[in-house]
């Protein structure tokens, strides 16, 4: 099998590794900065082709891309793919409106070809083991605390900018946590919040804070995500029901007591993302193989690009998530 990498920047080699590690070929990199590709394909995959324009790389029909692209890309990348029936990997968010999740939704449906979405932290051994352990669970909490700053905005233009990015700490920094929070508990039906940009001001256009209540079928969570912190503090999410499970830094505590976990590989990049971006890939290449349906497919992404509207929307009020 080949893929081709869709945009070469900081979470790229995460997946150029873990589809090697599937013993998936690299056919191709993409990046309108044809330079930065070639930098790439010489640390990672020397010899492959390295190419500057989208079509291009659907051209050489690889039989999956992987959307490592910003954010504002994602939907037409991937509904182009579906087009050409080639699969999709694309990272989060699926996509950044109400808008482009119809459009997107409709060529899933037509399409034979598969899209996931790279929630990798559903595949930890923490998050697995807490999918087995959780029953009954009635309420949540989820926290990220991190510090991003005026030099990591201005490291890519696209980056802080409601119209490029979707949002702010919500979107990017906080989703994964979110995801896993809509895993454990079940479908969400509203939500009062607020955002805010607090020490960011002059610098982006989009929250740098978020704080809200979610209720659930299930029951209710509260949520707080910033990157005003001194540093990346560990993530922390926790829900309760006939057990207490909670995720810190990687870990799963229940009822208390930290639970023993089989170790996974290190990849590049920060520690705080987790590591399990070969765990889901090598999932995702099992299913085009096998013709088994992808788990974390759109009706996934599609649950917290629904979420993150609504807070978006809420402004202190108790919104209905569509």
């Amino acid at each position: 099998m080949k893929a081709a990498i869709i945009g070469c920047g900081v979470i790229a080699p995460m997946h150029i590794e873990s589809a090697k590690a599937a013993g998936v070929e690299i056919a191709a990199l993409c990046d309108v900065d044809e330079a930065k590709a070639g930098r790439l394909a010489e640390k990672h995959c020397p010899d492959v082709a390295v190419v500057s324009d989208f079509g291009r790389a659907l051209a050489m029909r690889p039989d999956c891309v992987h959307i490592c692209t910003p954010h504002y890309l994602h939907a037409g990348m991937a509904i182009a793919a579906l087009k050409a029936g080639v699969n999709v990997f694309v990272e989060k968010p699926l996509c950044i409106s109400p808008q482009e999740l119809e459009t997107l939704g409709k060529e899933v449906a037509r399409s034979d070809a598969q899209l996931g979405v790279c929630f990798q932290n559903r595949y930890t051994p923490a998050a697995e083991e807490a999918g087995r352990l959780a029953d009954g669970i009635n309420r949540g909490y989820c926290s990220v605390q991190w510090r991003r700053d005026a030099e990591y905005y201005g490291s890519a233009d696209w980056r802080g900018r409601k119209a490029t990015e979707g949002g702010g700490v919500l979107i990017n920094q906080a989703i994964h946590s979110l995801d896993l929070l809509m895993w454990l508990m079940g479908e969400p039906r509203y939500v009062t919040a607020r955002v805010s940009n607090r020490t960011h001001v002059g610098i982006i256009d989009v929250e740098d804070t978020a704080e809200g209540l979610i209720e659930f079928d299930s029951g209710v969570a509260p949520f707080y995500a910033t990157v005003c912190c001194t540093d990346n503090f560990p993530v922390e999410v926790t829900v309760e029901g006939v057990k207490r499970l909670r995720f810190s830094g990687g870990e799963l505590y229940v009822d208390g007591k930290r639970a023993v976990l089989p170790e996974i590989k290190e990849l590049p990049g920060k520690t705080y993302w987790g590591s399990a971006h070969p765990l889901i890939i090598k999932d995702f290449y099992d299913c085009i193989r096998t013709g088994r349906k992808f788990k974390v497919n759109f009706t996934e992404g599609a649950r917290t690009v629904r979420l993150l509207d609504a807070v978006y929307r809420s402004d202190g009020r108790r919104i209905k998530i569509q």
